[in-house]
């Protein structure tokens, strides 16, 4: 089998000098050559500070991979180059400031010396992208995005306000063990240890991870773990927990076989009456949001529309983040379909914020306790009604393990 050769570039002064090229993706295979801490202005970034320049290398190196369509998460084995051996444990702190949750194999290696008399490290990298690794339009977007401080904002504090809601509404009490797959920075998984609920927290951004295991640091009762995970294939033992959140992954799992598998493990967590809680985006999220926000006149936008309602699969080709990234958008009945087909006793798909999420003014109707309580009411009213559930931007189906 023949497999496409990519090469990638830097812009080093020394690729073409050479003859090499920054990165080489053949097939799933993604080679990064070693990599000096070079700046934009091709001088030497962090001169005579070993941690500096490594920081700086792995920056190359992470821009070379993305180009290379592989992210952070893909690297299987990096190579350490020193000059001087008693640099390698500030060099291996800032290697551990990236691959913490990731964990390649590591080789730590002295050498006489560089090109540049300047330099006193470089790093490699290999990379393997597997078939079901995650996108990288969608690991670039929450690398750029500050999705932890996305529900404190705008309509999507009615998302939250509901999905608390409907938490507190259907499980059962702590204490218990709660899994929250795909929990970014710990909003959900931070209220419910507050709470009182064991919570392990797993996501696949290493960036998010980070954060939300920062914020538990700082927490009167922080979470009992945070960790890189791939909601499709979970270290945990069966029937684990007394409650699992799948509030994300659901949006990014764009082929119908990987949401199954998804569902399927986040099932196997369960122990008998316990419930799940995974969420969806609408069918008609992005035609309500763009008549919301005026953004229908942009032709870009409008074309975004148009498939999302077709196909359900949303691509955001233009260079404006507030447009999302890739995902897939559900009918309600078909989040039920695919939940019920994990054998679960499915209690109900509901809708999160109604219309109301439409309106320009939420966070002052948030803020003004009537005004708020009018909003959580509508949506409450026409949370199951079949022929609105579409109209809010969220669903959230809610199942059980059967005794």
């Amino acid at each position: 089998m023949s497999h496409t050769r990519r090469n990638v570039s830097s812009g080093s002064p020394f690729e073409p000098r050479v003859g090499m090229s920054r990165a080489v993706r053949l097939g799933p295979v993604v080679s990064v050559a070693g990599t000096a801490p070079i700046g934009p202005d091709g001088r030497t970034v962090g001169q005579g500070d070993p941690a500096a320049q490594a920081r700086r290398c792995l920056e190359i190196i992470h821009g070379a991979l993305q180009q290379a369509g592989a992210t952070l998460q893909d690297v299987v084995r990096t190579r350490i180059l020193l000059t001087r051996i008693e640099d390698w444990d500030a060099v291996a702190a800032a290697h551990g400031e990236v691959f913490r949750d990731i964990r390649p194999a590591n080789t730590i290696m002295q050498v006489s010396r560089f090109i540049d008399p300047e330099w006193l490290v470089e790093i490699e990298a290999d990379a393997v992208v597997g078939p079901e690794g995650f996108d990288t339009a969608i690991a670039d977007y929450y690398e750029r995005t500050p999705e932890e401080a996305r529900l404190s904002q705008g309509p999507f504090q009615l998302e939250e306000a509901r999905t608390r809601e409907l938490i507190q509404r259907f499980a059962a009490p702590p204490p218990g063990v709660v899994v929250d797959i795909g929990g970014a920075a710990g909003a959900y998984a931070l209220w419910l240890a507050e709470a009182g609920y064991a919570v392990h927290l797993l996501d696949r951004s290493p960036r998010l991870v980070a954060e939300a295991r920062r914020r538990s640091a700082a927490a009167r009762r922080p979470l009992v773990s945070c960790r890189v995970a791939d909601a499709r294939a979970l270290d945990l033992p069966p029937a684990c927990a007394d409650l699992v959140l799948l509030l994300g992954p659901l949006y990014h799992l764009t082929d119908a076989g990987d949401r199954g598998r998804a569902l399927m493990e986040a099932a196997r967590l369960l122990k008998p009456g316990a419930r799940l809680f995974a969420a969806a985006i609408s069918r008609w999220a992005s035609a309500l949001d763009g008549l919301a926000r005026d953004l229908l006149p942009d032709p870009r936008f409008a074309e975004i529309v148009e498939r999302d309602l077709r196909t359900g699969q949303h691509r955001n080709p233009t260079e404006r983040a507030d447009y999302f990234t890739t995902a897939y958008f559900h009918h309600p009945e078909e989040l039920a379909a695919e939940v019920e087909a994990t054998g679960l006793a499915l209690r109900g798909v509901f809708g999160l914020e109604g219309p109301g999420w439409m309106l320009p003014d939420v966070p002052d109707r948030m803020a003004e306790p009537a005004r708020r309580e009018t909003l959580l009411g509508v949506a409450r009213m026409l949370e199951t009604e079949p022929c609105v559930l579409g109209c809010s931007a969220h669903l959230l189906a809610v199942a059980e393990r059967q005794l």
